[in-house]
């Protein structure tokens, strides 16, 4: 039996990035949808949130949304932080917020845009491309609907109550 696949339109021609599409809060004082959503969302609508977390357990596959070549910044290699927030001692690599991480540059009506998919997991958070046999790099190219990556921790998304893809 084939895997379940995420919705497509074949009118607008956006596909979801997860079969399964919930927004997922982040603040565990306030499990309302608005902490999850972008904009002037955060603490009290005091701090700005840059984009849209989708609950997704740890490992869900995230496919791309549209037609697209992967671009920078492509970050695969953060481990998981420990329950004080903080890497492993002989970890030196990039510590950015956003995690283990990828881009799709795309373009969709004419205009150009970039997809980031924040949080992926640690270990092998990015699927192998079909074409080369290898985890997909810089420069690949990706097809709306393809297998791209795993959704994980990494970041700082192993402090909020809900596990999630940032979009």
């Amino acid at each position: 039996e084939d895997p379940k696949k995420p919705c497509w339109d074949s009118e607008t021609g956006i596909a979801n990035p997860l079969v399964e599409m919930k927004l997922a809060p982040t603040d565990k004082n306030n499990q309302q949808i608005l902490g999850a959503t972008y904009g002037m969302t955060r603490d009290s609508r005091t701090k700005k949130h840059n984009g849209l977390d989708l609950y997704a357990d740890p490992g869900t596959p995230i496919y791309s949304m549209f037609d697209g070549v992967v671009t920078w910044p492509y970050v695969t290699e953060q481990p998981v932080r420990n329950d004080n927030g903080e890497y492993p001692l002989d970890y030196k690599g990039d510590d950015n917020s956003a995690g283990n991480r990828i881009y799709i540059q795309s373009s969709v009506n004419g205009e150009k845009i970039s997809v980031g998919f924040w949080h992926l997991m640690s270990g092998t958070p990015v699927a192998i491309n079909p074409r080369t046999g290898q985890p997909f790099k810089v420069g690949d190219t990706v097809y709306q609907g393809e297998l791209i990556a795993y959704t994980g921790i990494t970041g700082n998304a192993n402090k909020v109550p809900n596990p999630h893809l940032h979009l």
